[in-house]
């Protein structure tokens, strides 16, 4: 795909506990003219608390890579 930089944009999501599926999806259905050129997905294992009691969890993101028409 050829274009200019100044076309081409990215955007992160990033959940924590949510589902990351259903805001792609409303990100693409709020943005129905954006091409998408390409989306990276990222999974970091996070943990929060003290050393006596701790929660690990999960943050995923994706960064989608797109065309504004």
């Amino acid at each position: 795909m050829q274009g200019k930089a100044s076309e081409i944009f990215v955007t992160q999501i990033k959940t924590i506990e949510n589902d990351l599926d259903l805001r792609i999806t409303k990100f693409l259905s709020n943005n129905p003219t954006f091409q998408i050129i390409k989306m990276d997905f990222t999974s970091v294992m996070m943990v929060r608390g003290n050393h006596q009691q701790q929660t690990q969890y999960v943050r995923d993101s994706v960064f989608i890579t797109y065309k504004q028409y």
